[in-house]
């Protein structure tokens, strides 16, 4: 419930204990423009990440492939440092931090 006016999100686990979150609640959070997340794993995967993301950061994310829906068209920042995610790149002008 309020889901929908939540506008920036961070997911902080210390690193000695792993958290597990459900992707789910990335569904309804239709206006989220700020995703951090570290140490955190999703088991069920992502399926779905909003269109007005505008940041969306996840130090050490452990998914192949980013949801085939997600679209780069407004992320301004995207940081993917030390994860095994490849992003073909289509014209596609955004500020990647990839390590």
């Amino acid at each position: 419930m309020g889901a929908e006016v939540v506008e920036g999100l961070i997911l902080n686990s210390p690193m000695k204990k792993e958290l597990h979150c459900s992707a789910k609640a990335f569904s309804k959070m239709i206006n989220l423009r700020l995703l951090k997340i570290n140490n955190v794993q999703l088991p069920e995967g992502l399926e779905y990440l909003p269109i007005e993301l505008r940041l969306f950061d996840w130090h050490r994310c452990p998914l192949k492939s980013l949801p085939s829906n997600f679209r780069l068209d407004n992320v301004a920042t995207l940081n993917l440092s030390f994860s095994p995610i490849r992003i073909p790149l289509k014209g596609t002008q955004v500020r990647l931090l990839i390590i």
